[in-house]
């Protein structure tokens, strides 16, 4: 005999966890505040809510600034936000890693229109003693270290349009010199010029980049930053540039290996834009 569905009560709780597993879900990320004010649930539950759920393999959690992402399982983001989120499911555990055998921070970014985007950092507070904002830093394209791995290993197409949207006549030479360079490398170097997000740097700092690649395409970019008195470009090389370049095959082989969605592959992640 069937029981009176209309006297089996809800779970109140788990209706909770619902609500705040979907808007996760529907965003590219969410901070603890912006859950807060979507649900007025108390922020002290709302922990609790998302624990379970990042224990339960939904939820994950980003080291940069801790908010809150769906985990690659969705599918109710659009193809350029699983991307993301799928890019930064890849990258999360190997900052974590790196961060325990290179004593400076390092982010993970990818290229929106005309500049790079900041997916993810292993900086904590006490890194290089200012706060970076990381996670609204769009490092620009020729100067900053990754801008120009990106420059410099994206398809040659993508590059010259960059390059004529981005450089002067007068700046050209320079630029595709300094292209040319970086491939040399195989790294690229961050401009003295170039000031940091927001312009808030109190100390002077330095970069270098990789590329990240995924079945042969370009993926994102990862970068090693550091205070630049503390160190020359030439130390860092020596001492963390094999590190690096490990940690973004780590990132490219994760990510590539990670389940894709039909008519995804042939699209790129690099270019958020399009």
């Amino acid at each position: 005999m069937r029981a009176n569905e209309s006297a089996v009560k809800s779970v109140a709780s788990l209706r909770r966890g619902l609500d705040v597993l979907a808007l996760v879900q529907g965003r590219p990320a969410s901070t603890l505040h912006d859950l807060h004010g979507a649900t007025g649930i108390a922020k002290a539950s709302l922990l609790r809510v998302l624990k379970t759920l990042q224990e339960a393999g939904l939820v994950m959690r980003r080291g940069a600034d801790g908010a809150f992402l769906a985990r690659p399982v969705d599918y109710r983001l659009d193809a350029h936000w699983r991307h993301v989120v799928e890019l930064t499911h890849a990258a999360a555990p190997v900052l974590r890693a790196l961060k325990r055998d290179v004593p400076w921070p390092s982010d993970v970014a990818v290229r929106d229109g005309d500049a790079m985007r900041t997916l993810d950092s292993n900086e904590t507070r006490q890194d290089l003693q200012v706060n970076r904002r990381i996670m609204q830093y769009r490092p620009e394209m020729l100067r900053s270290a990754m801008g120009r791995a990106h420059l410099a290993f994206c398809p040659r197409a993508e590059r010259e349009d960059l390059i004529r949207a981005l450089a002067t006549p007068a700046q050209r030479p320079a630029v595709e010199r300094e292209v040319a360079a970086t491939i040399a490398r195989g790294y690229s170097i961050r401009d003295v010029r170039s000031i940091g997000p927001a312009g808030d740097e109190s100390h002077p700092q330095a970069a270098i980049a990789v590329p990240v690649f995924a079945r042969r395409k370009l993926i994102a970019c990862l970068n090693c930053v550091w205070l630049r008195d503390a160190m020359s470009v030439d130390e860092v090389v020596a001492r963390h540039l094999a590190r690096l370049k490990s940690a973004a095959d780590e990132i490219g082989g994760a990510f590539g290996a990670s389940p894709r969605r039909r008519g995804d592959r042939q699209r790129s992640v690099v270019d958020l834009a399009r």
